[in-house]
């Protein structure tokens, strides 16, 4: 089975300060991979050096798909409705303004935000934010979901619900990397690891 992500011995420093050194990873299709460290770990870092979003300082990224990613923090436009702003992100990987509708109109229904469909993004609940981030990743059906702290701050119903959505989208074959605080949601993950002192260590859930 070909990984849909491969890093090896990649390092990111600045300045002086090693902040991830000489990592190596691999998630096949199928697996969703829980990252867990404390503030200032470096999660966001690997993780948008895996999205194109940050330069590496050494080693290598490798990526066996399209990816979607969801920062942690909201970057969405929030003067477009819910529904134009899907459309926007679908557009932006090519779909033609028929077939953008389209991706936008199914993942908002399986979001459950057909509510909000004309609702400005920058008036959604924090929560409503998040199923609206991962939305527009999903609309070009990635091989690989790069989530930034993506559960943070949802309240149970809401964590659950993305959940469904998420274990549904690797049952179909998708690849997640999960940046979390929550050291219940490695019991959903197929592997885990903790990530201190720039370096991966083994984490067992049971």
């Amino acid at each position: 089975m070909t990984p849909v992500l491969t890093i090896e011995s990649l390092s990111k420093a600045y300045g002086a300060k090693n902040v991830l050194c000489g990592l190596n990873l691999e998630i096949l299709p199928g697996e969703i991979y829980g990252l867990f460290g404390s503030n200032g770990s470096g999660k966001s870092t690997l993780l948008r050096i895996a999205a194109g979003a940050l330069r590496k300082t050494s080693g290598s990224v490798r990526l066996g798909g399209a990816t979607g990613y969801v920062a942690q923090k909201f970057s969405l436009y929030p003067d477009l409705t819910v529904e134009e702003n899907v459309v926007f992100f679908a557009k932006c990987y090519d779909a033609n303004p028929a077939e953008a509708r389209a991706r936008a109109a199914a993942v908002i229904d399986r979001l459950g935000l057909a509510t909000f469909r004309q609702e400005p993004a920058g008036q959604l609940s924090h929560g409503w934010r998040q199923r609206l981030s991962l939305a527009a990743a999903l609309t070009h059906s990635p091989s690989l979901l790069l989530l930034d702290e993506a559960t943070a701050g949802l309240d149970p119903a809401a964590r659950a619900t993305l959940w469904e959505v998420l274990s549904d989208y690797a049952r179909a074959g998708g690849a997640i990397l999960l940046a979390t605080h929550f050291t219940d949601e490695g019991e959903r993950c197929s592997r885990t690891a903790c990530l201190e002192d720039g370096r991966l260590t083994a984490m067992v859930f049971g």
